[in-house]
Formats: structure tokens, sequence, C-alpha cells
């Protein structure tokens, strides 16, 4: 009669024979399952022997059978029970297991990464490292000065045009003490970080070197104060001169206005007229 075997199990035939001299079988629980009354259950290995992986390794139940795995965050160095001994990584047990702007350091529980100086965030090969703007966010530069941030985190300060200094301090630069900044016909005004040049009275232009020429304040009313009935404008450089005209002379007190010459008083021995009556007339 045919042997009807439950599932996960296999006929065998056994070494013993019936009355009959027949060969007599049986039904075998495959690898990884055991026989319960009729049927074939699976084994679960892990809940039997908690000791069957080494270590820290972790086991899993399987249908047939189990493995051992390591926990997350150690490596399997391969040897012992099952092939499988599980430890702390150290950084030269990986390769790169660091960004690059970052060092490994060795720990009780494995390693660490830290973002080298300059840097931050952190520092394994998957979330990296950010350059920290230190001008931005940390600078002992001047605030004359010009901050650079520099490769590897380091920066550099530069005084600004018109300031000397270091770039931590930075100071002003006078530079009227040199006496070829301006025109020889302007004057020097230092500012903060610069400087200006104005041209002096009677002279217009940029003050800068070559660049005054003098104003000539005859050529416009408006600009000189001579009399016009009495005076006629003379320009000089940077100013002007009020000169008497023909019959008149420098007032008193004034150098810009001239008052007339009363000719008929002129000789008062011998008159301008003789014994005829004199007018004087403006000039």
């Amino acid at each position: 009669m045919d042997l009807q075997c439950p599932t996960n199990s296999k006929c065998i035939e056994t070494q013993v024979t019936n009355t009959k001299g027949r060969a007599t079988f049986m039904c075998e629980c495959d690898s990884g399952y055991r026989k319960k009354g009729s049927q074939c259950e699976p084994i679960n290995e892990c809940l039997e022997n908690e000791n069957i992986c080494n270590g820290t390794a972790i086991c899993t139940d399987l249908t047939p059978g189990y493995k051992c795995e390591c926990p997350l965050g150690n490596i399997n160095v391969g040897i012992g029970k099952n092939n499988v001994t599980c430890t702390v990584p150290k950084c030269s047990d990986l390769k790169s297991p660091c960004h690059a702007d970052a060092e490994c350091i060795d720990n009780a529980f494995g390693f660490s990464c830290k973002c080298k100086k300059g840097f931050r965030g952190v520092g394994t090969a998957q979330l990296g490292c950010e350059v920290i703007d230190q001008c931005k966010e940390y600078t002992p530069c001047s605030q004359y000065a010009t901050c650079v941030n520099q490769p590897r985190g380091s920066i550099t300060c530069t005084c600004k045009n018109g300031y000397e200094g270091n770039g931590t301090i930075c100071h002003d630069v006078n530079e009227c003490k040199n006496p070829k900044a301006c025109d020889s016909n302007a004057h020097c005004v230092n500012t903060q970080g610069s400087f200006k040049c104005v041209c002096n009275d009677g002279f217009m232009g940029t003050g800068l070197p070559g660049f005054c020429s003098d104003q000539d304040e005859c050529a416009d009313p408006r600009t000189n104060n001579c009399d016009l009935q009495s005076t006629s404008c003379l320009n000089t450089p940077g100013s002007f001169d009020c000169v008497c005209k023909r019959g008149y002379e420098r007032s008193a007190g004034s150098n810009r206005t001239c008052g007339d010459i009363n000719e008929c008083l002129l000789n008062s021995t011998k008159p301008v007229c003789g014994e005829h009556k004199c007018t004087n007339l403006p000039g």
C-alpha cells in the first residue's frame, strides 16, 4: 500500500522487513523540520539555542534553517561559528568612511567622523562637510579691511585702499602728508580712507596735480566787484585787480573802487581853465 507522507517530509525505506518479508517504509521530516503528531513543523533554531550565533551576531529564523547576521554598524570578520564574527569597525577596517574634508577618529564604539577646521557637518562619506563662511559668520578683520575665504577654512584680511595695517587693525592713511597729492594751487583735505583736493580761491578744477586752472574773474561781472565806471578789471593768477581808469584814483580804504579826480582843483596857483570857469566832469 502507498504511504502518504505529510508536507516537508519524504518517504524512506527502512532496513526492517515485515512478516511477509517485504521492505517497510517511513516518513522522515526534512532538515529544519521535526515530527509533531502526524505533521512536520519547522524548527526555530534561534529560540531553541540562544548561543547558536557567535558573540553579538543576531539569529534570524528561516524556513528551513536560520542565519547569523551582524547588527547594524558592525562588520563580519568571517571567522568562528557559522563564519560570522561581528566586531565594531575601526577607521582602518573601512575604505574612506569619512568625507574628504573630515578626519576619522577611532573610539570605544568604533569610529567617528569630525569635520576639519573651517568645515562643519556630520563628516561621513554620505553626509559630508560644508565650508563655513568665516568672513560672514566670524572674522577678526577690521571694518576697513576686505575678508577673503581661503581653502581649508582659513581667511585673509587685507586693508582697503586708503588704509594701512595688518588687516586685523587698519589705520587711515593721511594722503595729505604727500606734498604732491594735490595741485600746487590747491589744498588737501584728508578724509576717512581717502582725501580730496580743493582748488584755492581764484582757481577751478578737480584740484589734482595739473588740474587747477586760473579762474578769469574779469570774464564774468558776477565773479568780480570792480566798479564799471571808475575801474577796469585786470585778471591775476588766482585773483583779480581793479585798475583805476584815467581821471580816477584809488578810493581811501578800498582796493576795488576809484574816486573821480577833480582836475579843477589840481593846481590852485595856476587854474586849469585860466580865467574861465572850470567844471569837473566824471573821469
